[in-house]
């Protein structure tokens, strides 16, 4: 399990008195990031062996290794409604499947949590953000969420679920999103944190 970091966002220190690099990047709507795990030793296969490679069980094992994670058990006690990132339409037809939603449906089962697969939806197809640099990521995902019925989200806390953070773009544009509706709170979640 990952500890220590920003308590905002996780990030490691930088050495900076002024505040967090990441922080600074992501939107003041998005109160608290947490990742359980770094995005090295066997996460990075785990994450692809789900994400790319087909292995939906995966998202069995990776909730078994969350079921002891108590700042995740924390967070989810602080929600109403666990909420994946959508994948574009063309995404999710090419993958079959959405692996946040595959993680969010087993975490909100796990914490006795509602889920909402299709309160995001992502409005436009944008660029797989693997090379571009933080600012790039930032353009690439930005307005590319909106929420389908407000009155899903209005008034209530929301975690966002995701597989990994690299720069907290995807989950600050999808926050954006959510707060334009109407959710009174939104605190975001990833297995992983590169």
């Amino acid at each position: 399990m990952r500890e220590g970091g920003c308590p905002r966002c996780g990030s490691p220190p930088d050495g900076r008195e002024t505040g967090c690099v990441t922080c600074g990047r992501l939107p003041v709507e998005l109160e608290l990031v947490h990742s359980s795990y770094w995005f090295a030793g066997s996460a990075p296969a785990l994450v692809h062996g789900l994400k790319y490679a087909g292995m939906r069980w995966l998202a069995d094992f990776l909730t078994g290794l969350l079921s002891a994670d108590r700042q995740l058990a924390q967070l989810a006690a602080r929600t109403d409604l666990f909420c994946p990132v959508p994948l574009h339409f063309w995404r999710l037809f090419r993958r079959g499947y959405n692996q946040s939603e595959e993680l969010a449906l087993r975490l909100a089962a796990l914490h006795g949590r509602k889920l909402c697969g299709d309160c995001l939806t992502r409005t436009r197809r944008t660029r797989t953000q693997t090379r571009l640099s933080p600012e790039e990521r930032q353009a690439n995902v930005r307005g590319a969420f909106r929420v389908r019925r407000p009155e899903q989200v209005a008034g209530l806390n929301i975690l966002v679920i995701d597989d990994v953070m690299t720069t907290g773009a995807t989950l600050g544009a999808c926050t954006v999103a959510l707060k334009n509706a109407g959710a009174a709170n939104v605190y975001a979640y990833t297995f992983a944190r590169a």
